[in-house]
């Protein structure tokens, strides 16, 4: 089997909610299937679908642990592009798909 990952930010913007791709990862899909925080939610019999919602330092947390640190100590760059998409998100959906 085989997972993708979705990352989506939510954010309170005046009397509704509005949804941004966060272009990043919070982890290993593979692995993640089996985190309590995940549940699946697979619609009928055939590809697996889990989702989790996350508190934006939740996500930011996984995905510190999960993206590569170099030599000098710095994040990759596409780390540091997903805490920014972070900024004023209120939470964060995830949903990995059996592809």
């Amino acid at each position: 089997m085989s997972f993708t990952m979705n990352v989506t930010g939510i954010k309170w913007k005046g009397p509704h909610y509005t949804m941004f791709d966060a272009g990043g990862l919070v982890g290993d899909a593979n692995l993640l299937t089996s985190d309590p925080r995940f549940r699946e939610v697979t619609p009928h019999q055939g590809y697996l679908d889990y989702v989790a919602v996350l508190t934006v330092s939740e996500a930011t947390e996984m995905a510190r642990k999960f993206y590569k640190v170099d030599e000098g100590g710095k994040f990759d760059e596409v780390y540091e592009a997903f805490v920014k998409s972070m900024s004023g998100m209120s939470f964060v959906f995830v949903h990995i798909h059996e592809i």
